[in-house]
């Protein structure tokens, strides 16, 4: 539902979205294959939509808020893609090992994952306030950190691979920006079992945050093959 909203309100990649595409793509020009058949997980995407597609790749595109069974994989026979291309999904997903799984048999052998999510250690400044404003809510979900994602790639079987990180640091004048970015993303809190923000709690956060503060985004980034 929350990534519904943020389609149906996109008018531009967020500054987490803008930086992984730029990253993703540096990282698509040192391979020299052509990916033909690609699994591009992420309707907002469309920098890198158009990138693959000008290199000649045929583009499906997979979105939770276009569907909410798109991390089932049931469209995709196995063996089917070249380059699978996940961006900020992962870290929401219900069953990650079995999306991972899922993914590698979709891949024909050799086949690449490329995937990129806002990793463990990230919204400190957030997170921080939000402890301590209400040490006894948990308003947040889970986040992966960069082992634990390239330790979940081997339990589903990729090969060659490759887990890093990367830091972001942004700088909000006020907390009503960082809040439309999170929507933008949908990046809320995914939890069913959550808290509701009241009007008290908001204003107690503006009246920390404002005006101006800086939040840090960990970018994991995991890259592996389907084993020949």
């Amino acid at each position: 539902m929350r990534r519904a909203r943020a389609l149906r309100h996109f008018r531009e990649e967020s500054p987490f979205l803008a930086r992984t595409t730029a990253d993703l793509i540096e990282r698509l020009e040192e391979f020299s294959e052509c990916f033909d058949q690609v699994l591009l997980w992420n309707a907002m995407a469309l920098r890198l939509t158009d990138w693959l597609r000008d290199r000649g790749s045929t583009v499906t595109i997979a979105d939770p808020g276009t569907s909410p069974h798109d991390e089932d994989m049931t469209p995709f026979p196995a063996a089917a893609l070249d380059l699978i291309v996940s961006i900020g999904l992962l870290d929401s997903v219900n069953d990650l090992p079995g999306a991972l799984l899922l993914m590698r048999r979709a891949l024909k052998p050799g086949g690449l994952l490329l995937a990129s999510f806002v990793g463990g250690g990230s919204g400190t400044t957030l997170r921080a306030t939000l402890q301590d404003l209400e040490p006894d809510a948990r308003r947040t979900h889970p986040l992966i950190d960069v082992r634990a994602g390239g330790d979940l790639l081997g339990r589903a079987g990729f090969t060659n691979i490759v887990a890093d990180s990367d830091e972001l640091t942004i700088r909000y004048p006020d907390l009503a920006t960082l809040v439309a970015d999170l929507r933008a993303a949908a990046a809320t809190n995914l939890l069913i079992q959550r808290r509701i923000m009241t009007r008290r709690l908001y204003d107690a956060l503006h009246a920390r945050l404002d005006p101006g503060f800086t939040e840090s985004l960990s970018l994991v980034t995991l890259t592996a093959r389907a084993p020949l």
